[in-house]
């Protein structure tokens, strides 16, 4: 949970999908004997292609004994900027067949334009809320897209670092995620 309150309630637990990192879950678990960490790296995987079957993952999610559910509306109801994570974080375990991958694709390629990516979707239509010309949310679309789709070479921007902090971060993870597990992505 990101803070000591505020996320267990009226017998719900609010998550944010992007926290989960498998990669690194796994690699901790194993560098430090924490046996717990794999199985709990899979089943956050499973929880996220469940809720990337039919929509984009959420920012925000409430887990109850019936299953996931819409967060309060004290939380964010869209897929924006926590979310773009999901598909990197998968990227960066190699997991290109992640359905977030897949969706996150192909709904940023649906809204792209050439000045600005969409970085703030409705989870259900797909439709662009907000946009941003900052290349950090390109990279990450461009290297979901040729993940997803098996290709060679990606319409990845060259990172800039005249850019806010988050995308510039986005940029640098999606880098990372681009040269350790799909050198088959490279900028063009």
């Amino acid at each position: 949970m990101p803070a000591a309150a505020g996320f267990r309630d009226d017998g719900q637990l609010v998550i944010n999908p992007s926290y989960y990192m498998p990669r690194a879950m796994r690699e901790l678990g194993a560098a430090t004997g924490v046996r717990e960490l794999g199985p709990l790296a899979d089943t956050g995987e499973a929880m996220i292609e469940r809720l990337a079957q039919d929509a984009l993952v959420p920012d925000w999610v409430a887990l109850t004994a019936e299953g996931p559910a819409a967060p309060p509306e004290s939380f964010s109801q869209n897929a924006g900027y926590e979310a773009i994570r999901v598909p990197l974080m998968a990227l960066w375990s190699g997991n290109a067949a992640s359905r977030a991958v897949a969706g996150f694709a192909e709904a940023t390629a649906a809204e792209w334009k050439d000045d600005s990516q969409p970085v703030v979707f409705d989870p259900k239509s797909r439709e662009g809320l907000e946009r941003s010309a900052d290349a950090g949310y390109r990279a990450v679309a461009a290297l979901s897209d040729c993940a997803a789709s098996g290709g060679l070479g990606s319409a990845m921007p060259r990172f800039t670092a005249d850019q806010p902090y988050y995308p510039a971060t986005l940029h640098l993870m999606a880098l990372v995620a681009q040269a350790t597990n799909f050198p088959q992505c490279v900028l063009v």
